[in-house]
């Protein structure tokens, strides 16, 4: 893993990252390309083509199901010792701008974050794969392919028409605006079936999902869901997805 792609995932600079490693003692042969390996990888970061050695980058799965066998080559003592080493010092740090937030400060946060605004398209996908390949059983026929699918709001971005609120207090208007671009209310669906579904009324978006979606995720969005999809529905499932991103992307533990 490149010194960018370790500083983007723990939100410091590569600057800081740099100066961790030095006082480490580790030293990179070709600065732009060196590769630190670390196991449980963010697998929205893959390695590239150019650089040495090749690494497989890791995706959550379900434990539950094997993962399908990805070719590797395995880095040599030296790399692996980096990476280790670079692992355990970070799971030491206590200091708040590089401390990893703990599973409840995230959960906490995707209850309420609009990630459709805050994330990029292609991240917030692999989050939502992520999490159908976490609902998936040892029964289940298939992974979520990758890059397949388009996101669909539940609850549309433009709701008036179709999902009124009982009178337009300005602060249900708000919260109503906010909710769509919440965890909770975001799934996946093919390209074709998008525009089918649309801004339509939840009835009708419930029977299209029922009829041309095999994806884990969306059956067990249905399985939850009532005949209506509101504010406590979407924060119930907000929360239950939230629950499955930290057991996707555990938190290292602390080493003493």
């Amino acid at each position: 893993m490149s010194n960018r792609a370790i500083a983007e995932r723990l939100g410091v600079s590569e600057k800081a990252v740099r100066k961790l490693l030095g006082r480490m003692g580790w030293r990179a042969t070709v600065a732009e390309h060196a590769e630190l390996p670390l196991s449980g990888a963010d697998p929205n970061l893959s390695a590239s083509a150019t650089s040495a050695p090749a690494v497989a980058v890791a995706t959550p799965a379900n434990p539950a199901v094997d993962a399908a066998p990805a070719a590797t080559t395995s880095p040599g003592p030296a790399a692996s010792g980096a990476g280790d080493g670079t692992r355990a010092f970070l799971a030491r740090l206590t200091a708040d701008a590089r401390l990893g937030p703990k599973d409840g400060a995230v959960v906490d946060a995707l209850l309420s974050a609009e990630v459709y605004r805050t994330l990029s398209r292609a991240r917030l996908r692999m989050v939502l794969e992520a999490i159908g390949d976490r609902l998936r059983t040892e029964c289940s026929e298939q992974r979520v392919d990758r890059g397949k699918y388009t996101i669909e709001h539940v609850l549309p971005q433009t709701w008036q028409k179709h999902w009124p609120l009982d009178g337009m207090d300005p602060t249900l208007v708000r919260n109503r605006n906010h909710l769509p671009h919440t965890l909770g209310n975001l799934t996946l669906v093919t390209k074709r079936l998008n525009p089918k579904l649309s801004n339509g009324a939840w009835t009708d978006k419930r029977a299209g999902l029922a009829a041309h979606s095999v994806l884990r995720l969306n059956h067990d969005l249905l399985s939850r869901a009532t005949d209506l999809w509101a504010e406590e529905q979407i924060t119930a499932r907000s929360a239950q997805l939230a629950e499955l991103v930290v057991a996707a992307w555990p938190r290292p533990t602390p080493t003493t």
